[in-house]
């Protein structure tokens, strides 16, 4: 099995028709200050690599940039920790933080794993699995299992809804890949998007 990077993985779901978050990729400094105009405010910086390494006193994202100055210094506090292959400048996207995996067991059995970044109506973590095939039925009682009624609108339930059904769709037709792993889906009232991915094929 071969892990794709996360900067191949979200252009490879943005090529598909997915709405993923708006980025740009840099390996030295040079082109931040361009990049930082094509994204534009509010950003955030975050090290990409599929070996880092950090702990409690390294953070792999930093929030809360307003000049280009500090902006620098980020990029070059994130760059220089063991694993980074580069940086993404990535939009700040405002709205309700889900995650969500779709992978196969060695089997070839296919799963839908999915819950809340962070806690749901009741104040818990929870993860959800659902085997397929996933519709609407099985989205519904996904939905009232991770207690997250209260938290969306209908609309966003709407498009949350549409968000799982195409990916597992578009998972299930895809016989190469093994795993889409979404650490960070953003919902609101406009379509949903994908901030962080992994892809797994093999």
């Amino acid at each position: 099995m071969k892990e794709w990077s996360e900067r191949k993985s979200l252009d490879f779901l943005e090529k598909e028709g997915f709405y993923v978050v708006k980025r740009s990729f840099l390996r030295t400094k040079f082109g931040l200050r361009k990049a930082l105009l094509k994204v534009g405010f509010p950003y955030v910086l975050k090290v990409s690599g599929k070996n880092v390494i950090s702990g409690k006193d390294v953070s792999k994202l930093i929030f809360d940039l307003n000049t280009f100055s500090n902006s620098l210094r980020g990029f070059k506090d994130l760059i220089k920790i063991k694993g980074s292959d580069g940086v993404f400048v990535k939009k700040r996207v405002f709205g309700k933080e889900f995650f969500l995996t779709v992978k196969k067991d060695l089997e070839g059995k296919k799963f839908l794993s999915f819950g809340v970044v962070g806690v749901n109506d009741q104040n818990q973590k929870v993860i959800i699995s659902k085997s397929f095939p996933v519709d609407k039925k099985k989205i519904k009682f996904l939905f009232k299992e991770a207690k997250i009624s209260k938290m969306l609108s209908s609309s966003e339930r709407k498009h949350l809804e549409e968000f799982i059904l195409k990916i597992c769709g578009f998972f299930k037709g895809n016989k190469k890949i093994f795993e889409i792993k979404v650490d960070s889906l953003v919902v609101s009232s406009e379509n949903p998007v994908v901030v962080n991915c992994k892809i797994f094929v093999g």
